[in-house]
């Protein structure tokens, strides 16, 4: 997700099909963006490339940690929500998940992998989320000509673009740089000292709780301020999107308009 071209392209490619709900996405469409991801990156010199799959999850993330922390508690029941009636987009039940092979499939059991899985769908998230507020950052040329009035209106929506987009992306980095990063260092010091396939699966464990735990993914109220934090930043990338598309449509009707007077002044002055 942070070091390579591989996730850009296939965000690239995938974005609109990431904007259907789920009854209208084709899975196969999504695995062939995918393989084409792979082989026009640098993951293409993975050699367990072909494993990667694409998985969509009838719950989103928040829904199936929520089940998670719950149960075998009193608020365990209500969480028992019916999928069809969460009305999911492409982008909120997508994840990856990964064929794995004997023996290393000891380790890298379903258990894990859905562990794993949690922390992909938080990190996948808040890139898009990211990707949203640089798309509003891209696309507000049409401000520059606006009216005075306007730029006023606009300039207090750069500044409130400009601080979402610094918590967003101080946010990635805390999560890779601070959580993931040194984490997974000591993870790998601790694989030179195991003896067994008992130290591999605990020390892996214990990787996977602090990384969880550190990402604000075991802790529902931390987790449902995140979320909403996250919500407001698409809804108001949305809105400015649609703000700056009709402002497009009326500088274009405003310079049609424009050609049209003066066609319509040239002609009368020929006629004249």
């Amino acid at each position: 997700l942070d070091q390579g071209d591989f996730i850009v392209q296939f965000m690239d490619m995938a974005e609109e099909e990431m904007k259907k709900t789920m009854d209208e996405i084709i899975p196969t469409r999504l695995e062939t963006l995918l393989e084409l991801a792979l082989r026009t990156s640098t993951a293409n010199a993975d050699p367990f490339k072909d494993d990667l799959k694409v998985d969509l999850v009838p719950y989103d993330l928040v829904t199936q940690l929520f089940r998670i922390l719950s149960i075998d508690t009193k608020r365990e029941k209500d969480y028992k929500v019916d999928p069809t009636d969460l009305h999911l987009s492409g982008l909120e039940a997508f994840t990856f998940d990964y064929i794995v092979k004997w023996p290393v499939s000891l380790v890298l059991n379903r258990k894990t992998l859905t562990r794993y899985q949690m922390l992909f769908r938080h990190f996948f998230y808040c890139k898009h989320v990211e990707r949203q507020l640089c798309g509003v950052w891209m696309s507000n040329k049409a401000a520059k000509i606006s009216t005075l009035q306007s730029c006023r209106w606009y300039a207090s929506a750069f500044a409130l673009r400009q601080r979402m987009l610094n918590f967003v992306q101080n946010f990635e980095y805390y999560m890779m740089f601070e959580v993931v990063e040194p984490n997974w260092t000591v993870f790998e010091s601790n694989m030179e000292s195991v003896s067994n396939i008992d130290d591999v699966l605990a020390y892996h464990n214990d990787f996977l709780d602090i990384c969880l735990k550190d990402c604000m993914l075991t802790n529902p109220e931390l987790l449902k301020i995140v979320h909403k934090l996250m919500m407001v930043c698409v809804t108001f990338s949305n809105f400015v999107q649609r703000l700056n598309q009709s402002t497009n449509v009326e500088l274009e009707v405003a310079k049609l308009t424009s050609r049209s007077d003066t066609l319509q002044a040239a002609h009368t002055a020929r006629e004249r």
